[in-house]
């Protein structure tokens, strides 16, 4: 797993290549530091694109409400609800950043199309509430993880199709968080930083690909096919807005 700084001490990506049978996965984690509280409504994100070409960017956004240890306790899964998407950029660097959701996008439990959450390796460790606004917390660490095959149905203009000669090639990457006020992620940011320059970073790497087979990572768990048929993705992702009036009640309760 190697590790590339988005937002000094604030944002990091984590990124390795595994195999599931004879497919190729790219996996990553998407990891908020706090040194602040924060709105518990947050968003993070990261977008990347080959370096030196006029691709679109591939992007993966997730919208989350952090939870502190009393409520993981009460409701284990929220502590692994990441809330996925998947999406794209068009521009250059300093053009104005805009996410647009891919157009099966609300696909999430399948990955020839879309980024898929893996709750059993996502987590948030040490938050807690704010001495003075019930809505702020304050996280050791918020980690997302996430996973997608290399190649997908949907094409190059949404996704990045990777093959084995991505080994010798960087991508720029970009990233961002955004906190809200509003527990539908609609508006009233509180807060919205994003990398102050392109950072490079592999999505192939060479010792995956010359590993012997016995040193590869192979993954065993949460495929598509042990999901449910509905398109939707049972693994602590649950719908944002149920899942943000759930949280909201809790603050109230804990605060009163």
């Amino acid at each position: 797993m190697v590790e590339t700084v988005l937002v000094a001490d604030k944002l990091k990506l984590h990124l390795y290549n595994a195999k599931n049978g004879d497919t190729n996965e790219f996996h990553g984690e998407l990891i908020m530091m706090d040194t602040d509280a924060l709105s518990m409504f947050r968003e993070m994100g990261f977008c990347m694109r080959r370096t030196g070409t006029s691709e679109n960017w591939d992007c993966m956004r997730t919208r989350f409400a952090t939870a502190t240890a009393a409520m993981q306790e009460e409701n284990p899964a929220v502590g692994s609800a990441y809330n996925i998407m998947d999406g794209y950029m068009v521009g250059d660097w300093n053009s104005p950043f805009y996410f647009s959701e891919d157009t099966d996008a609300d696909i999430t439990n399948d990955v020839t199309k879309n980024w898929r959450s893996i709750a059993s390796k996502s987590s948030m460790t040490g938050c807690v509430a704010d001495d003075t606004v019930a809505t702020n917390y304050k996280c050791d660490k918020l980690v997302s993880h996430w996973y997608r095959n290399w190649t997908t149905t949907d094409g190059a203009d949404l996704d990045a199709q990777l093959v084995d000669g991505d080994a010798s090639v960087d991508f720029e990457v970009r990233g961002w968080f955004t906190t809200y006020s509003d527990p539908n992620w609609r508006s009233d940011k509180t807060s919205d930083v994003q990398s102050p320059a392109p950072v490079m970073a592999k999505a192939v790497f060479e010792a995956y690909l010359t590993a012997p087979a016995e040193e590869v990572t192979v993954i065993e768990e949460d495929t598509p096919e042990e999901e449910d048929d509905d398109n939707t993705a049972d693994d602590g992702a649950t719908n944002v807005t149920t899942f943000a009036a759930t949280l909201m009640a809790a603050v109230y309760a804990l605060a009163f």
